[in-house]
């Protein structure tokens, strides 16, 4: 958008124009705790209801970007590393709890989602960030689910509720307690530069009053 675009390999008059939403608030934020090559298929994998693994014969996600297929299949995880990337693992454990929040755990422990990350193949689509989740059970029966991009994106933008739940868990709360572990670090302790810059001493002070301020009026976080 504006002089960005004048970067872009294509030159159109459309880039010019004026649009309903500008570059920044086009950010897209990733919601879930998985690759974000997962996203999507997270996304069409919480609109089916929870399944029984046992009742499931096999279940078919095509995803896309291509590149996908190649950097986030592995129907057989083994660590929290390859669970993270393992769009199977992603999509098995949300059809099985009905939820993400296990994805936070990292590589599952349950029977239930290994066996049915196993029954599941992933196809690739065109370019994009579309995805479709497809169940056939032992009977037949077909259940599927599509979404043309993942939950946060810019053109499916997160709510305050979506980032709150996110900040939450990254946190475990308000961020106090992650503050504080910062700011108590030993000096020794390299942190990225990105954090260095905000603890400086002056911010430091700062950051305390927050802390207390926090504690003072704990519902006056998300």
């Amino acid at each position: 958008r504006g002089v960005f675009a004048t970067s872009s390999p294509i030159i159109s008059e459309s880039r010019f124009r004026d649009l309903e939403q500008t570059a920044i608030e086009e950010t897209g934020f990733r919601l879930h705790p998985a690759t974000g090559f997962a996203h999507s298929a997270i996304d069409a994998a919480l609109q089916l209801e929870p399944v029984a693994p046992e009742a499931v014969r096999r279940v078919v996600v095509t995803v896309s970007p291509p590149i996908a297929l190649d950097l986030a299949s592995n129907p057989v995880p083994t660590s929290d590393d390859e669970a993270w990337w393992s769009i199977e693992h992603a999509v098995a454990t949300c059809l099985v709890a009905g939820t993400v929040e296990k994805l936070a755990s990292g590589l599952s422990r349950d029977d239930r989602v290994l066996r049915l990350a196993g029954l599941t193949s992933v196809e690739a689509t065109e370019a994009g960030w579309s995805a479709s989740v497809e169940i056939v059970t032992e009977d037949g029966l077909r259940f599927r689910r599509e979404q043309d991009v993942p939950r946060g994106h810019g053109r499916h933008r997160a709510t305050d509720g979506d980032l709150c739940d996110k900040w939450n868990r990254l946190t475990g709360g308000d961020g106090s307690s992650l503050l504080e572990m910062l700011l108590s670090a030993a000096p020794e302790v390299k942190l990225p530069a990105v954090v260095e810059d905000g603890l400086h001493e002056e911010q430091r002070l700062i950051w305390r009053e927050i802390i207390e301020r926090s504690r003072a009026s704990p519902d006056a976080v998300c």
